[in-house]
C-alpha cells in the first residue's frame, strides 16, 4: 500500500496542470470554431487562476471535516466532469468545465505537501522533488504535444484524451478513500507506513486559516509562495513579447519562452535532494532571488538574441529553485500534515491572486511609456520583496502556537 500511494500521488501530480495550460496553443483552433475575441480568450487563461486563488484556503478545512482521501477521490471525479463537460458543452461548456476542472485541481495542488508532510517525513525531499517534476514534465509533454494531435484527432478529441489519465489517478486513489491525516504510524526502524482506517478520526487538531494569518512566519512562507507565482507567470507571459519588441523573429520568441520552462524543470527537480545538506534555506533563497535579478536585467536589457536566450536560460532557473523551496518551505516549516495543508491552502490563494494580476500589470506598465524600462524596475523591486521574505521563510524554526 505504501508503493501504491505513492504512484497514487505521482498520478495526480500528473494530472495539476497539463489538462488546462494545453488549451494555451490551442487557443488558435479554439477561437476559430467558437470567434471569441482576444479578451474571451484572455478570460478562458484567467479563470483557473481565480477558481485556485478563490478556494485554495478552504481546501485544508474540507479535508477536516470529510477526510483527505474522500476528499482528493471527489476531487479527481470533479476533473473528470470538468474535461467531459468541456468536450460535450460547446463554448459554454468550455469555459463551466475550466471551471469544475480548475475547482478539483484545486484540491491536488493544497494537499500534496500535506501528504507528503504527514506520510513522507523521512523522504520529503525526494518526494517534493518527484512530485514536482513529474508535474512539469507531463504539462511540458502537454503543451508540445496538444497541436501535433489536434492536426490528427481535431483540439476537443486532443482535450478528451486527457480523461485517460485523470481516470487512471482516480483507479489508484479508491483504496485510499479512508485516508486520514492521522492514518500514518510509524514503521520499523522508523520507516513511515500507512494503515488506512475506514472512518475519519479527530485525532488531528484543527488548524484554521485565520490562526495560521496571526503567525508571522506563516505569512513569510506564503508570500514566498505568491511572489514566487507572480515572476513565474509574468515571465512565462510575456517573455515572448519582449523577445520580439525587440525586432526578434516570433520563432526565437517561442524557442527562448521555452528555454524558461525547460531550465526551471531541471531545477525544480535538483533543489529539493540538495536541501538536506543545509541547516536552514536561507542562503538558497537568497542566491536564487540574485540569480533571478541577473536572468531579468539581461532579458530586458540585451537585445542580442543568444544573449537574451542564456538570460532567460538563468532566469529560468532561479524560477524552478524558488519553485521547489516555496513547496519544500511547506513541509519544512511545520510539524504536522494538518498545518502543512493549511499553510499551503493559505499559501497558494496568495500566490494565485498575484499570479492573477501580476502579467496585467507588467503589460500596463509597459503600455504606460511604450518601453519595458518601468516593467523591469517593478520586477527587480518584486525580487528585493522575494528575496526578504524568503530569508525569513529559510530560518530553521517551524510554526508553533497554534
Amino acid at each position: 500500500m505504501y508503493r501504491l500511494l505513492i504512484a497514487a500521488i505521482l498520478l495526480l501530480a500528473m494530472n495539476l496542470r497539463g489538462p488546462l495550460l494545453c488549451v494555451t496553443p490551442l487557443l488558435q483552433f479554439i477561437r476559430v470554431d467558437y470567434g471569441f475575441s482576444n479578451s474571451v480568450a484572455g478570460l478562458l487563461l484567467a479563470l483557473p487562476l481565480l477558481v485556485f486563488a478563490l478556494a485554495s484556503a478552504f481546501m485544508a478545512d474540507l479535508s477536516q471535516k470529510v477526510g483527505v482521501g474522500r476528499l482528493i477521490v471527489f476531487s479527481i471525479i470533479l476533473m473528470i466532469i470538468g474535461e467531459l463537460t468541456r468536450y460535450f458543452g460547446g463554448l459554454a461548456g468550455l469555459f463551466v468545465g475550466t471551471i469544475i476542472l480548475s475547482l478539483g485541481i484545486t484540491v491536488g495542488n493544497v494537499l500534496i505537501p500535506a501528504l507528503i508532510r504527514g506520510f513522507f517525513p523521512d523522504k520529503m525531499g525526494i518526494m517534493t522533488s518527484s512530485y514536482s517534476s513529474i508535474m512539469q514534465v507531463t504539462t511540458t509533454l502537454a503543451l508540445f504535444s496538444a497541436v501535433p494531435i489536434s492536426y490528427a484527432i481535431g483540439w476537443t478529441n486532443a482535450l478528451l484524451l486527457l480523461v485517460v489519465l485523470t481516470s487512471l489517478a482516480l483507479i489508484c486513489w479508491i483504496p485510499f478513500y479512508g485516508l486520514t491525516f492521522d492514518s500514518v504510524y510509524t514503521g520499523y526502524k522508523g520507516l513511515p507506513a500507512v494503515e488506512i482506517r475506514t472512518a475519519a478520526s479527530n485525532a488531528v487538531s484543527k488548524v484554521s486559516v485565520k490562526k495560521l494569518m496571526k503567525n508571522s512566519l506563516a505569512w513569510d512562507v506564503s508570500l514566498f509562495m505568491g511572489i514566487q507565482s507572480l515572476t513565474f507567470y509574468c515571465c512565462s507571459t510575456w517573455i515572448p513579447t519582449i523577445v520580439t519588441s525587440k525586432g526578434i523573429s516570433p520563432e526565437w520568441g517561442g524557442y527562448t519562452g521555452s528555454v524558461y520552462q525547460f531550465c526551471s524543470l531541471g531545477v525544480t527537480f535538483i533543489v529539493p535532494l540538495l536541501l538536506q545538506y543545509f541547516k536552514d534555506q536561507k542562503g538558497i533563497a537568497l542566491l536564487s532571488c540574485l540569480v533571478y535579478a541577473i536572468g531579468i536585467i539581461g532579458l530586458f536589457m540585451s537585445s542580442n538574441q543568444y544573449v537574451i536566450l542564456i538570460m532567460t536560460g538563468i532566469a529560468g532557473m532561479a524560477a524552478g529553485s524558488t519553485f521547489a523551496l516555496a513547496l519544500m518551505f511547506f513541509v519544512l516549516r511545520t510539524e504536522s500534515a494538518m498545518v502543512a495543508a493549511t499553510l499551503s491552502g493559505l499559501g497558494q490563494a496568495i500566490g494565485y491572486i498575484l499570479a492573477s494580476l501580476g502579467p496585467t500589470f507588467i503589460g500596463y506598465l509597459y503600455d504606460l511609456d511604450g518601453s519595458w524600462y518601468s516593467a523591469m524596475v517593478a520586477m527587480l523591486i518584486f525580487d528585493a520583496a522575494f528575496a526578504f521574505v524568503g530569508y525569513r521563510a529559510g530560518r530553521d524554526v517551524k510554526i508553533t502556537g497554534l
